[in-house]
């Protein structure tokens, strides 16, 4: 699972969104999207999202984050559990 999020939504901040996924569910990768500057985005991967997209952004970018992130997820499935 992968969570894409736009930061900017009609009745509620994104990154105020952000922080009520992490409070929730803190294992699911987040990619914000619409980041104007670098200031929202370092306030976003500060609140836990794992990457992010500034506008405008290429699709092919988006697939290769959504990609990553899936690779990265099944490698850590894949490794033994060192505690057994």
């Amino acid at each position: 699972d992968l969570i894409l999020l736009d930061l900017h939504m009609p009745r509620m901040s994104g990154l105020t969104l952000l922080e009520h996924i992490r409070d929730v569910e803190t294992r699911e990768p987040i990619i914000v999207a619409r980041a104007e500057d670098s200031k929202v985005a370092a306030e976003a991967l500060r609140h836990g999202a794992g990457a992010y997209l500034l506008e405008p952004f290429d699709p092919r970018h988006v697939e290769t984050l959504v990609a990553t992130f899936f690779d990265s997820a099944k490698r850590r499935e894949s490794k033994p559990n060192a505690s057994r």
